[in-house]
């Protein structure tokens, strides 16, 4: 193999590991941010608070964000719309508050007339492992943890004890973005005696536990792919990168 072709070859495959290691970090890392986020609008009506409950499910206590419509404290007789919005990986129950400046984005919805007042909850949806880059929330019952009876059931219950809302599922709503909205339709469509309302933003539709441990896999592949290039350019190197794209390609 001439020189050259080597020479182009190395570099092409270092900067698709770079352009591969950059998209991992932006979106596993740090959380896929919005590269222009909405503004923050201070509005006295519309106030972020993180709550806690005690899950049973989960056996722990559970943390929650909070957003009450305005004039929630005046009107004491009006009950209001439910949406719980699932966020997706590496996220917690803050997510949509400091990624997305939800509160803003509501102030410009009711501004707007485009949504009736309501009451936002957005849960913690991660289970016992914690929330990391390396894996998505588990949104379903399962060996880390009873996620979904938790936010499906418990937190409705919750939600209707602490708060004056509209008792018809018809109005209650539950999405999400990435994997809350996989999550959203997955608890969803298990609880729609308690959500009539689902819907689902970049979602995905079904659940790869290894999806992750693959994804580090294959990197760790390429890297090495690239390091017997630079030192080998022999028929050894050859080989040892045949086989080791036989192996990527499994």
């Amino acid at each position: 193999m001439p020189k050259w072709i080597e020479k182009v070859f190395g570099i092409g495959t270092v900067t698709i590991l770079l352009l591969g290691a950059t998209g991992y970090w932006y979106v596993f890392i740090a959380g896929a941010p919005q590269l222009d986020p909405p503004k923050v609008v201070t509005d006295a009506n519309l106030n972020f608070e993180l709550k806690t409950y005690k899950s049973v499910a989960m056996n722990s206590e559970r943390t929650y964000g909070l957003i009450l419509p305005p004039g929630y404290a005046k009107n004491s007789q009006q009950r209001y719309p439910v949406i719980f919005l699932l966020h997706g990986g590496h996220g917690d129950a803050r997510a949509y508050q400091d990624k997305a400046a939800v509160t803003s984005v509501l102030h410009d919805l009711y501004q707007s007339k485009r949504l009736p007042p309501s009451i936002i909850i957005t849960p913690d949806g991660n289970d016992q492992r914690g929330t990391s880059p390396l894996w998505d929330p588990q949104y379903f019952d399962g060996p880390n943890g009873l996620v979904g009876s938790a936010i499906g059931s418990e937190l409705v219950s919750e939600i209707k004890s602490r708060y004056r809302t509209l008792e018809d599922p018809k109005f209650w709503a539950m999405g999400g973005q990435s994997s809350g909205g996989w999550g959203a339709f997955n608890i969803g469509l298990r609880y729609l005696n308690n959500f009539n309302i689902l819907f689902s933003h970049s979602g995905y539709f079904i659940s790869n536990p290894v999806t992750s441990e693959l994804f580090i896999s294959l990197i760790s592949l390429c890297v090495l792919c690239v390091l017997v290039r630079l030192n080998h350019s022999d028929a050894a190197g050859n080989d040892i990168t045949r086989h080791i794209y036989e192996k990527l390609a499994l």
